[in-house]
């Protein structure tokens, strides 16, 4: 997979909550910028076209090796870690439902911007 001159937002001057003054709600959760890619054996096709276990995102297949990514001109801006609710927030996370093996990253000319 490559992923190439996209800038990938952590927490900015937009609030993730409105206000709960006005009666508003929110649901705080934890933020990650990217989950890296899977390299899978047997997992589910891309589109799906007939009825499939639940839930739709879970890869059903083991890790295959030879998987690699190249991230290239990406910029990732207001990555602190934790965001103004008290959530952890990183660029990277992984997720349940990928299998256990992350193939490696390729990353060049990465750029990082705080946010004050």
């Amino acid at each position: 997979m490559e992923m190439n001159d996209n800038f990938i937002y952590g927490e900015c001057e937009i609030p993730d909550c409105p206000s709960i003054s006005n009666g508003d709600y929110c649901l705080s959760y934890n933020k990650r910028g990217i989950h890296p890619p899977a390299a899978a054996r047997k997992g589910k096709i891309p589109h799906i076209t007939a009825p499939s276990s639940l839930p739709m995102y879970k890869i059903k297949g083991g890790s295959a090796w030879g998987g690699r990514t190249t991230l290239a001109r990406n910029t990732f801006v207001g990555f602190k870690p934790t965001t103004v609710m008290g959530k952890r927030q990183s660029v990277f996370g992984t997720s349940k439902y990928q299998p256990d093996y992350t193939p490696m990253l390729s990353f060049t000319d990465s750029t990082f911007i705080d946010i004050e």
